[in-house]
């Protein structure tokens, strides 16, 4: 069976997402800082009647390089709350075979590794690792920043 997938850039690194839990992708112009947050949080966005609050998946990976770009985010949904991911870049929908997605190895590269599903080889060249949005924040956190929005 195929999966479909979102896919961007962080730094040069290929990511994807189940195209299931995304939402859009938004360009944002005022993103509001709330004090107090965790590091992983940006601040918040109005869209629409909603306040989306912003993740800097950088920052959640422990990179240590810049700060992501802040005018693009993919929307998705993740056990019942909203939320914005900042990119560098979209590229484009994979479809994959299932039997394709391999589990992921430990890597060095800042990722903790529950936060992945699997990776693939896109090319020759390009790998693709595939978040796990379950599991990128625990129900407590979710709460956590709910209460505080």
């Amino acid at each position: 069976m195929k999966q479909k997938f979102v896919t961007f850039l962080l730094g040069d690194r290929l990511y994807g997402l189940d195209i299931m839990k995304v939402k859009g992708i938004e360009k944002v112009e005022n993103i509001y800082i709330i004090p107090n947050m965790p590091k992983s949080i940006r601040g918040v966005f109005k869209l629409r009647n909603s306040i989306i609050p912003i993740i800097d998946l950088k920052k959640r990976f422990t990179f240590e390089e810049d700060q992501t770009n802040l005018d693009i985010i993919i929307l998705v949904k993740t056990n019942e709350m909203e939320l914005g991911i900042l990119i560098d870049k979209v590229k484009m929908v994979f479809e994959i075979e299932e039997s394709n997605i391999q589990t992921p190895p430990i890597l060095n590269s800042g990722i903790n590794r529950d936060y992945l599903k699997g990776i693939t080889k896109i090319d020759d060249k390009d790998l693709l690792m595939i978040i796990d949005l379950d599991k990128l924040f625990s129900k407590e956190e979710l709460l956590s920043l709910k209460s505080h929005l």
